[in-house]
């Protein structure tokens, strides 16, 4: 779904999503990993792509796990749980053109399964910081998604994949929230008069990657969520932010818990081992303070 009702004459080439591309992530994959070391990635049950650099350090510090060495951007991370594996990714950044870099080289990995867990800022008052918002769709107001699929196009999750994520996480947070997302490339301009308008459209937050992750998943055929963690909200005249607090700590650890389940089990829940112990928030170390999924 676009940002507004109008119009989006964005890109330039009318008619781009039916062509093919000069440069696919294949080939770079071929390049960076002549010996086919990722193709192992075919055969995980999935990958959570965590935004937040310090929250995937403590991941992969609990895990105990070496990263792949061919991986083309960020570090990724094969984690086994209960018998099955999945990937992790992060330490890449964020934003629309970075998540969707990464998607695509998961996708052509042969990767079927995506979830991605970072930070929001809430439209919404009521909103408390580390609120665990599940993505059920994004207006599309930044300019990745485009490039990928028509502008009219909706930028909606899977289904399935969304709904399974929804069932584990309402087992550890009853005061889980559904809805709509806002994906803007420029942070720094949201206005007071969008945030009204997409208060009023019934949208919850606002972050900078799901249209782009949605899109992307959509163009190569494979499933993805996004549930994410109120880190600040933008509802008013006053900015408020809560990066770096206990709350918004927990409400991250909480949705890669819930994550890591329903890509190695859909049927268990209540599962910490993967963090190595309890979901309050008390990670090794903070997450830095100041950005929405900072890098």
């Amino acid at each position: 779904m676009n940002a507004d009702d109008s119009a989006v004459n964005f890109p330039g080439y009318p008619g781009k999503h039916t062509l093919p591309p000069v440069m696919k992530a294949s080939d770079r994959l071929a390049r960076v990993d002549p010996s086919g070391s990722l193709d192992t990635l075919g055969s995980v049950s999935g990958a959570v792509v965590v935004y937040q650099r310090s929250l995937f350090r403590s991941i992969v510090a609990a895990s105990r796990s070496l990263p792949a060495e061919a991986w083309p951007v960020g570090s990724l991370h094969v984690l086994s749980l209960r018998g099955r594996t999945f990937a992790v990714c992060g330490d890449f950044g964020f934003g629309a053109p970075t998540a969707a870099l990464v998607v695509e080289y998961l996708a052509a990995c042969g990767v079927q399964r995506v979830i991605t867990v970072g930070t929001a800022g809430s439209l919404h008052p009521e909103c408390a910081p580390g609120q665990v918002i599940v993505c059920t769709g994004a207006l599309r107001d930044e300019g990745t998604s485009y490039h990928y699929t028509p502008p009219d196009s909706p930028a909606l999750p899977s289904p399935e994949l969304t709904a399974s994520l929804t069932a584990h996480l309402r087992q550890d947070v009853p005061s889980l929230s559904e809805g709509l997302t806002w994906t803007t490339d420029a942070p720094q301009r949201e206005t007071l008069a969008e945030v009204a308008h997409y208060r009023r459209k019934g949208v919850l937050s606002v972050e900078m990657e799901a249209s782009a992750v949605f899109s992307v998943a959509s163009c190569r055929g494979i499933d993805a969520a996004a549930a994410f963690a109120v880190s600040d909200l933008v509802n008013g005249r006053r900015w408020e932010q809560f990066f770096g607090s206990r709350e918004v700590r927990g409400g991250l650890a909480r949705v890669f818990a819930a994550a890591s389940r329903v890509l190695t089990d859909p049927h268990r829940s209540n599962d910490t081992e993967v963090l190595g112990g309890s979901h309050d928030g008390t990670l090794p170390e903070p997450l830095d303070p100041g950005l929405r999924n900072p890098a």
